[in-house]
């Protein structure tokens, strides 16, 4: 994925403050008392890690950009406090993580690199045999947030008005490929071979793989703008 592309879709500003705001108060809520276990998968500089960290719980941070990484080390240090910080793909079995986790941590729109079906379901069941009970699977309210951009089609034109953002889709599927500058193909609405893909995840795929995965369909903190997969009682 270009650095444009990450920068639109993937981060710690996708979301504006007061929604970021809003999934961090809710985690914090749903975690209660410290310390708990949580693992934040693709954590960029740390708008996750660094609150939970000052809460006083147990993080540890995964995410493949060393900028980011970096970004997040300096912010832990001027809160003075600490987290393990792993420079890795968030797909990849993190050796660091032994033992039981209270929560496995995926936002800012990483889920939705998860583009094939089956590999969500192997990854959901990885992390969901590492919850400790009472753990869950917490991602961003993918449907809620951004299915209604499609629906009420201010997606669905491909390129904005100012002709600087492109937005192709997957002919037959909710899978897209985001395009900035001169990477705009206006002769080429679908997606191209090799083009780095988001996946627009609906309720019903996500009670889908949950389900596969051996966990509980999710369950939303609306307010909070997260979905919490849990173990199946």
């Amino acid at each position: 994925m270009s650095e444009t592309h990450q920068h639109w879709f993937l981060g710690d500003d996708v979301f504006g403050q007061e929604r970021s705001d809003a999934q961090i108060a809710g985690l914090l809520n749903w975690l209660g008392e410290p310390s708990k276990r949580v693992v934040d998968l693709g954590c960029g500089s740390g708008r996750i890690v660094v609150p939970l960290a000052v809460a006083g719980h147990e993080v540890v941070g995964v995410d493949s950009d060393q900028k980011s990484i970096d970004l997040c080390c300096d912010a832990l240090q001027a809160q003075k406090v600490a987290a393990e910080i792993v420079c890795d793909d968030f797909r990849n079995p993190v050796a660091e993580v032994t033992g039981r986790v209270d929560a496995f941590v995926c936002l800012g729109n990483t889920f939705m690199l998860l583009v094939d079906p089956l590999e969500a379901v192997k990854l959901l069941s990885q992390w969901g045999q590492q919850l400790a009970p009472g753990g869950a699977i917490i991602i961003d309210d993918i449907p809620q947030d951004l299915l209604g951009e499609l629906t009420e089609g201010r997606w669905q034109d491909g390129l904005s008005e100012d002709g600087q953002l492109q937005m192709a889709w997957a002919h037959g599927d909710l899978v897209f490929a985001v395009r900035s500058g001169d990477q705009i193909e206006v002769d080429h609405e679908g997606i191209l071979v090799g083009e780095p893909c988001f996946r627009l995840w609906t309720m019903g795929a996500l009670d889908l793989v949950a389900s596969q995965a051996g966990l509980a369909p999710p369950q939303w903190l609306s307010d909070a703008g997260l979905l919490v997969l849990g173990a199946k009682n």
